[in-house]
């Protein structure tokens, strides 16, 4: 199983398709199991499936992925009322900004970060 954070994050464009090109041989060739986060709508489309989450929660399903599909999911999570619903939107293609004031009743935030971490 390979675990890929933001894999394109740093790379130019022409390195990053190689590289995906490179975790996507793994899966057809190999039988790896790739478990990839990104935010970049082209990387998610070479999967096979993409899980949406919004704030830790399960938010939706895309099976077959196309970068317009996925730009436009990534779009709706971040509208307020969208699947995620009342939070600050970014730009679409672009991750959610978050929750605008406290979370919900019952949600625990957690402490605040001390020490300068």
């Amino acid at each position: 199983m390979i675990f890929a954070d933001e894999p394109t994050g740093n790379l130019d464009s022409t390195s990053g398709h190689e590289l995906l090109g490179l975790l996507r041989d793994s899966v057809r060739n190999i039988g790896q199991t790739v478990v990839m986060v990104t935010h970049d709508a082209i990387a998610a489309s070479y999967a096979d499936e993409v899980v949406l989450l919004r704030d830790g929660q399960l938010a939706g399903v895309l099976p077959n992925p196309r970068p317009d599909t996925v730009l436009a999911a990534l779009s709706s999570l971040s509208r307020p009322g969208g699947p995620g619903g009342g939070h600050a939107g970014g730009p679409p293609g672009r991750p959610p900004q978050g929750p605008v004031g406290p979370p919900p009743h019952g949600q625990y935030a957690g402490p605040p970060m001390r020490g300068g971490y």
